[in-house]
C-alpha cells in the first residue's frame, strides 16, 4: 500500500519542510577544509545569514556574512569560503544564523559539528 507517484520523487518538491536555514555541503559532522566551500538554502530576512566557525574549545576561528540569492518569504541559495586555522585536527563547529529584524539577536540558528584540519 502507498502513493504511486508519476516520476521519480526529489528534494524539490520539499522545500517547505526544510528549516529556516539549511546547509547542504559539508555533510553533517564531516570534514570542512579550510578555503572550503559551505554551501546551503535559506529563508532570511534581506536574504542576509551570518556565519561563524569555532574549534574544539569553543573559540571563534572564523566569522563573516554571506547573502542568498532570494530574500525573505523565499528559499535562497547561499556559499561561502570557509578560511580557517587550527594547529591540530578536531572537531569543531560550523554555526549559520539569521540577525532578528526586531531586536538584532540570533534567530534561526544552525550549529553543526564539522570536523576540522590544519592547513598544509
Amino acid at each position: 500500500e502507498g502513493v504511486e507517484i508519476a516520476v521519480p520523487a526529489d528534494r524539490t518538491g520539499f522545500d517547505d519542510l526544510l528549516p529556516a536555514i539549511a546547509i547542504e555541503s559539508p555533510p553533517y559532522g564531516g570534514l570542512l577544509a579550510p578555503s572550503a566551500m559551505v554551501v546551503g538554502s535559506a529563508v532570511a530576512f534581506e536574504a542576509t545569514l551570518e556565519y561563524v566557525i569555532t574549534d574544539a574549545d569553543g573559540l571563534i576561528i572564523f566569522e563573516g556574512f554571506e547573502t542568498a540569492s532570494c530574500g525573505s518569504g523565499c528559499r535562497g541559495f547561499y556559499g561561502f569560503t570557509a578560511e580557517y586555522e587550527v594547529d591540530r585536527p578536531q572537531m569543531g563547529a560550523l554555526i549559520v544564523f539569521a540577525e532578528s529584524a526586531e531586536d538584532g539577536g540570533q534567530q534561526d540558528v544552525l550549529e553543526y559539528p564539522v570536523a576540522l584540519l590544519p592547513s598544509d
